[in-house]
């Protein structure tokens, strides 16, 4: 977000650089290499007269709207990068709160399984026929499998 707004308003200052007429001097080092520069480095330097085109206050206008509309876009963008983190913060919110409940019932189901268990045990040792001990005996089998789902 910052990145782009400090483009724009580099953008923006190089076309005001590039409008503004200064002096340019050429010279050349002792390596024979020339460079150019705003202020002179010493002896051997040439000062030289920039050419600028004329200017054309359409053409001037044109930038201007055109360095609006990059600014324009580049804050739009900026808004929706901003608008995708926080749905992205939202959802994980969400699912944080959704594993949380998700735990919670596990547990409750855990420990419904367990007392039933528990109550089926129970039965058996106060006494019971053959048929209802079957019974009881595949509730405890069922109920056993059902737990370990849950309980972790």
């Amino acid at each position: 977000m910052h990145f782009r707004k400090v483009f724009a308003a580099s953008l923006a200052l190089a076309l005001v650089a590039a409008s503004a007429q200064g002096q340019v001097y050429r010279w050349t080092d002792e390596d024979g290499n020339v460079h150019f520069g705003d202020a002179p480095p010493g002896a051997g330097t040439e000062r030289l007269q920039p050419q600028t085109a004329p200017v054309d206050p359409t053409e001037v206008q044109r930038r201007r709207l055109e360095t609006q509309r990059q600014l324009q876009e580049f804050e739009r963008q900026d808004r929706e990068a901003a608008r995708q983190r926080e749905l992205q913060q939202r959802r994980r919110a969400l699912q944080q709160r959704f594993d949380e409940i998700d735990a919670r019932s596990d547990q409750r189901m855990c420990q419904f399984y367990q007392d039933r268990i528990e109550d089926a045990r129970n039965e058996m040792r106060r006494g019971y026929s053959a048929q209802r001990g079957r019974v009881l005996r595949q509730r405890i089998e069922r109920d056993q499998r059902e737990a370990s789902r849950y309980c972790r």
